[in-house]
Order: structure tokens, then sequence, then C-alpha cells
């Protein structure tokens, strides 16, 4: 950098053509600016300027045309672009682009630069707009989130997603949808898939192979009928439908609710009892030949191989020394047989024999070791295991296998399985990213390594866990895992994990493999980046002076493993007056700091000081007004706070914090900090508490979950949450309420709603608008 230009930095703008950018921007890991009120026209574009940051957002601005010229303005180096709230009619992708959010504009076309051979973008954002066409999106190779709520779509060719092998969620809600094409289409990745509040009389899932879908919301169109045949074929792996609000035939619904309860591997849907139908018997008629013809197609393709597998079952071994298996064996799909009493053990496994079906399901059952050996048994093509109410103390898992399902055995050494007698739980190799649900209850479990379940299932949403006898310390800091991770974990069960304290030393010893963990992903990582530097900083000092530091941090990570150190950092400060704070904060990627026996009266208020961490965990502490006053020690970029077991009367809330935990103190009442600004906050616990009112959550427009159980709520006003479009969770648990009043209640995004343990004697629905509401 010149002089002159390092000058300018200092003085301002000395060249009068330039334009004074006006931004706020965050001093955290993001590095995100934002700009409001922009106005972005041609002559912005003639005079060869730069937008102002890496990663922007321009909120609330005039910018007709995004064109090819305009996106020459965003800087090379930028990832993430967010437009919002913008008069914008056509904009231009930049190659560059990783993360693009283009909501709550008038957008009416999208176009990609010509010159990019190839666009990195991961994760597009286009709701409430006015597209006709997306045919710009089959470029965009890399995109793993597809979000087009909202616009004014008719007509959607799901072939023009065929490249997009990465795909994974795609929303198509409240557009004009009225026919979808999938003549053309090849194998989907999509495993989300929101196409409800359209205008669909057919959903033909003929040429549709969507192996991965888990996912599908088609409530609200003007589906009389599904092809349940289909239907099997298009989602083998389905587990979440939502189908209400159509104009269902009687007919063709009760088939469809048919199919959903009797699938071989079962499939929880949500609660659909409010789907109507009516009854129309030529309809009835009508609407079921398509499904009768598909029948008859496939009878008669797998005739032959059905013919020939029902002899193959009939007949006994040639050889002697073979087994004989007595099997029942469906000839549907999925090809699935059944071995009812079986006994398996070494001698059997020594046969060198081989299960007698892909797909098997074992039922009351002797097998005490289903090691090694008998492991090689499953055939290699076997893709579904079902393993119930056997003797099996020892389980391997085959490499192969898609579907394992063992339930109440008396497994002792095996991968989290509920209903067993596990009382180690190693899944530092498991690599399951599409995993969305485990369960570990009722087994034998202390302790659970939150590192390894990170890494293991990192889009875990669903963790069952209680009735276990966990390490008090070791259960503390499993929920608190919990509670921090970036997406919603619920634990749907009605009971309470407990836990039994141990000795100090039964906590560090299980403790110690989570540091192990720790510790040697922190050294694989830092070496990485390390060897990277060395690697572009050529040779000498440079060189020397980081082989020397690779050989300290190599140091002080041995003694982490040995479980020697938890890395505590004690502040000090230069200036005496300042408070001293003894924290202990994370290594992690979460960066969160716990400061313990916290006491923050007005006396700490008048010094002018800040808490010391981004993000703040307080426990055990005398805090017993969190006024005005107090809720400016928090630093600007604070997003995560958590208070716990504190006496804390009053609390109020900033409005940059996005996940605030208030759990098991005494607060009495929580106000909101007048600061002009928007709220971010997403999530809110405050359990166990002496709230009576909540009608400060009326301003956390964001706010997505909720949870007030366990406080002295008597009267529940549903108008309190009318602004909260994004509220999916509410609990309301074990306070006093007595009534609720809804006379003034709209329609609520909720999705589970907790009333348990109230003094409620009716439960008046008259008012209530919440339609997707499942739990």
């Amino acid at each position: 950098m010149q002089l002159n230009e390092m000058l300018s930095l200092s003085v301002g703008f000395t060249d009068p053509n330039e334009i004074p950018w006006k931004l706020q921007c965050s001093t955290g890991l993001l590095n995100i600016c934002e700009m409001k009120h922009p106005t972005l026209t041609l002559d912005s574009v003639d005079r060869g300027m730069h937008l102002p940051a890496t990663n922007l957002r321009l909120v609330d601005g005039w910018i007709p045309e995004f064109d090819v010229e305009m996106a020459e303005m965003l800087r090379p180096e930028t990832r993430v672009l967010a437009i919002m709230n913008c008069y914008v009619r056509v904009f231009v992708i930049r190659e560059m682009l990783r993360v693009l959010i283009l909501d709550e504009n008038v957008i009416e076309k999208v176009e990609l630069v010509e010159s990019a051979k190839q666009f990195e973008l991961e994760s597009l954002n286009l709701d409430s707009n006015r597209l006709t066409d997306i045919s710009f999106v089959t470029k965009l190779t890399k995109l793993n989130v597809l979000s087009l709520r909202d616009n004014r779509l008719k007509h959607l060719d799901m072939s023009l997603f065929n490249n997009l092998r990465s795909l994974a969620y795609l929303s198509l809600i409240s557009n004009q949808i009225k026919t979808l094409g999938t003549a053309n289409m090849g194998l989907s990745p999509i495993e989300h898939l929101a196409i409800h509040r359209n205008h669909l009389t057919e959903f033909d899932t003929k040429g549709w192979r969507a192996d991965n879908l888990t996912f599908l919301n088609i409530v609200g169109n003007r589906l009389r009928s599904i092809n349940t045949v289909q239907f099997a074929k298009s989602f083998p792996s389905l587990k979440y439908v939502m189908y209400y609000e159509n104009p269902w035939n009687c007919g063709q619904l009760e088939s469809f609710q048919f199919y959903l309860q009797t699938r071989i591997i079962s499939n929880f849907s949500y609660d659909n009892s409010l789907a109507q139908c009516y009854e129309d018997n030529v309809h009835r008629v009508a609407l079921r030949l398509p499904e009768l013809i598909d029948l008859s197609e496939d009878s008669l393709i797998n005739l032959k191989t059905t013919v020939g597998a029902l002899l193959f079952l009939t007949t006994r071994f040639a050889v002697r020394q073979d087994v004989v298996w007595d099997i029942r064996c469906n000839t549907g799909s999925p090809n699935i047989c059944e071995l009812n009493d079986v006994t398996l053990t070494a001698d059997i496994a020594d046969l060198r024999t081989f299960f007698p079906a892909t797909n098997l399901r074992m039922i009351d059952g002797w097998i005490p070791v289903f090691d090694v050996t008998m492991a090689g048994m499953l055939r290699k093509e076997t893709k579904v295991l079902v393993i119930m109410r056997c003797y099996v103390q020892y389980f391997v898992v085959r490499e192969m296998l898609k579907v394992l399902i063992l339930t109440s055995n008396a497994i002792r050494n095996l991968f989290g399985i509920a209903n067993n007698q596990i009382a180690d739980l190693n899944i530092k190799n498991w690599r399951a990213p599409n995993m969305t649900s485990f369960s570990v209850q009722v087994n034998k479990l202390q302790s659970i390594n939150t590192v390894q379940l990170l890494e293991a299932f990192p889009r875990m949403s669903s963790f069952q866990y209680d009735e276990n006898p966990w390490n008090c310390e070791r259960l503390k800091s499993l929920q608190f895992y919990i509670k921090m991770r970036p997406h919603k974990v619920y634990n749907f069960t009605r009971r309470f994990a407990t836990c039994h304290d141990r000795d100090m030393v039964n906590n560090v010893a299980l403790k110690l493999p989570e540091l192990i963990d720790l510790s040697e992903r922190k050294l694989g990582d830092l070496g990485g980046r390390i060897r990277q530097l060395i690697e572009g900083n050529g040779e000498g000092k440079q060189l020397a002076s980081l082989q020397f530091r690779v050989a300290k941090t190599q140091q002080i990570l041995e003694k982490m493993s040995t479980g020697l150190g938890k890395l505590t950092l004690s502040v000090g400060f230069i200036n005496p007056n300042e408070v001293l704070w003894e924290l202990q904060c994370s290594t992690g990627w979460l960066n969160i700091c716990e400061l313990k026996y916290a006491t923050l009266t007005d006396d700490v208020t008048g010094q002018g000081l800040l808490l010391p961490a981004t993000n703040l965990r307080m426990t055990d502490g005398w805090i017993p007004e969190f006024d005005t006053k107090m809720a400016q020690l928090l630093r600007p970029e604070t997003h995560t706070l958590v208070i716990l077991n504190c006496y804390v009367r009053l609390f109020v809330i900033r409005e940059m914090l996005r996940v605030l935990i208030l759990d098991g103190n005494r607060v009495e009442k929580i106000d909101i900090f007048e600061s002009g600004s928007p709220f971010e906050i997403q999530i809110l616990s405050a359990e166990n508490n002496q709230l009576t009112d909540l009608s400060f959550v009326s301003r956390l427009g964001k706010l997505e979950s909720l949870g007030v159980n366990g406080n002295k709520l008597e009267v529940l006003k549903m108008h309190w949450f009318k602004n909260l479009r994004n509220l999916n969770i509410l609990n309301l648990s074990s306070n006093k309420i007595k009534t609720i009043e809804s006379a003034q209640m709209q329609s609520l995004p909720i999705e589970h709603l907790l009333l348990e343990h109230n003094l409620l004697t009716e439960f008046n629905t008259k008012h209530w608008q919440a339609h997707n509401l499942s739990y």
C-alpha cells in the first residue's frame, strides 16, 4: 500500500468523486457489513467504484438493475451477499459467490455472468420476489440449498435440477405451480422438499427417483389422489409427509393413509388427522385406475423372478452340511425375509454359509456373539437387517448396510441403540452426515463424548438419552452441548434424564476421552494450517520461527491429551482499577467462556466495563438486576448468553443476542432494551423462573424457539405471539395456566406446543389457526 493511500485512510476521502459508504460491520467470524438505504444506478458503475466490503448486506435500497456491469462492482473476495427489501428487478450472479440471499425484493429475472466457467454458489434464497422462470439454476452445480418461496412460478420442470448433484433442500412454497414435469428427471439427491400452498391438481412421480428424500410437504394444494405404487418407488426413504388441506377423494385418502401406516420399514409421519375428503364413487374408480395399471405392469415384470424365488424357498439344500433355514419371505417391495426362533452360534459360522435372504428380519432368537465371522455370513447385497427380541451381547456392523434395526436385545457393545445394556458408546470413527435421529435411551451410559457426537452426527435433530445412570457433570456437559449446537436438537420424551454424583476422580476420568479428542483435532487443524504457512512463506528465519511454534504447540497439546489441562484462561488486566474476571474458555468452534460465582451489582456498571467474552456463560452467581445499564456491559459482538442457577430478578434483553438461556434463576420480569434496532434473538429459554407475564415476546420477531416451562404463568394471551412468524417451538409446561385467551389470535407457524402439567379446565381452539402444528 502506498504512503498516500495509508494517509487517506486516516484523514478521509481525498478524492471528491469517491463515495463515502456508510456501513455497520461485524467484528466476528463472519466479517459482514450492512449498508442501509443504498442507491446504486448506472452513474455508480460509470465512476469505477467497488462495493465497500468483502461480505455485504444491503437493506431497504434502490437498485433497479443489478446487471453485469454492476455485478463487477463486487470485490473478487466476496463470498456472502444479502440484498433484502430493495427495489431490484434484474439480478446477475457472479461466479465467486457462495451464499446469496435476495429475499423480499421485486426480482423478475435472474441471469448468470456468461464469462464464468464454474459457479461456487452453495446457498441461494430468492423468497418473496416475482420470478416466473428459474432455468438459470442448471449451471449452479454446487447448489445445496435453494429457496424460491412466494414467487410466480406456474410450471416447473424438475429436470432443471438434474445437474445439481448436491441439492439437499428445495423450497417452492406459496407459488402458483399447477404442474410438475418429471418425465426427464434423473436420480435426485433432494432430502427436503416443500411444495405446499400451490395449485397442484396432480402429483405424478412416475419418472422421479429421490432415494434420499426424507421430508415432503404437499399441504394446501388441489390434490384428490396420489398413486401409492409410484410414490413408494420414488420416495423409498420418506419419513415425514404432510398432506392435509387438499380436496381428497375419500377412497384415495384412505388408500394413501393405509399405505403410510403399513410400510415394512415404518415411517414416522406428521399428524394429518385434520385431512378432509369428499366422497364420490365414480371418481373413486377413475382415480384408482392409474394405480391398478402400474400394479399390473409391475406384476408382469416381476412374475418370473417372484415364481423362481418362491420355488427356491420350498427346496432343501443339496449339500448335507448346509443349514436349512425355515423362513417366510414377502413378494413385494422391499424384498425381506423373516427368520423366527433362530439359534446362531460359532459352529454355524464355521460352516462358512450365508444367510438365506438379501434383506433379513430375525425375531426371538439366540445369537450371543454376532462377531466378524458371523457378520461375514451376510450377503454383500444386504441393505436391510432387523434383529428384534433376541439375545445378542456383541454386534459387529457390516459396511454395506443402509438400514439396521436392533430393538430390545441384550446388546452390551454397539453404537447407541435404545433398550440395551450399553455402558460405553464409542463413535469416534462413525460418519453419518445424513442421520437426523439418534437414541441411547435405557442403557447404562455414564458419559458420552460430545466431540465425537458432533463429528459423527452433524445434522442430528432428535436425540433421546434419558433413563441412563449419567454422571452429573457429564450430563450437564451433554445438555449444554445440545443447547449450543448451531441448529435445534429435540429430545422427544416425557421422561427426565437423571444423574448420579461421583467423586472428582470419576468426573475427570470420564472427561479424559473428550479432552484427548479435542487435543488431536486441534493438533491436526493447527499442524495443517502451519504447514500451509511454511509452504507459502519460504525459508530462513520465518521458517525457523514457524517450526518453533509447531514444536511449542505440540508440547501444549500433548499435555492436554494426557488429561492434565483443561485450558483455563485467567485474564489479567494492566489497569488495577479493572475487574479481574476468572474464566474458563472453550478451545473449540463455539468460542464460549464460563464465569462462575459472578457478582454483578451497580458498582460494577459504574466503572464503564464490558463483560469479558463475546459468548458468555455465567453460573451460580449474584446478579439481582440485569437492567439496562447492566445489559450495556455486553459486548456488541455477543450472540450467545447463558445464565444458569444465578439470583436474577430482572433481565433486559439486548438486540444483538441470538441465543439466550436463562434457566434456573429467579427471574420475575423480562424487559426489552430500547435501542431502535430489530431484535435478532432466535432461541430463548427461561425455564424454572418466576415469570407471570410474557408480553415482552411480541417484540422478538425472529424468535424460533421459546421455552418458559416451570414458571408462574396463570393467564396465557395468545396475541403475545401474533408477530412471531418464525416461532416453531413453544414450551409452556409446568406453569399454573388456568385460561388461554385466544380471541385476538392470528395464524401461528408453531409446530411443537407443550402445555402439560398446568391447571387448564378448558381447551378452546375456536380462533386458532395453527396449520403447521404437528406435536
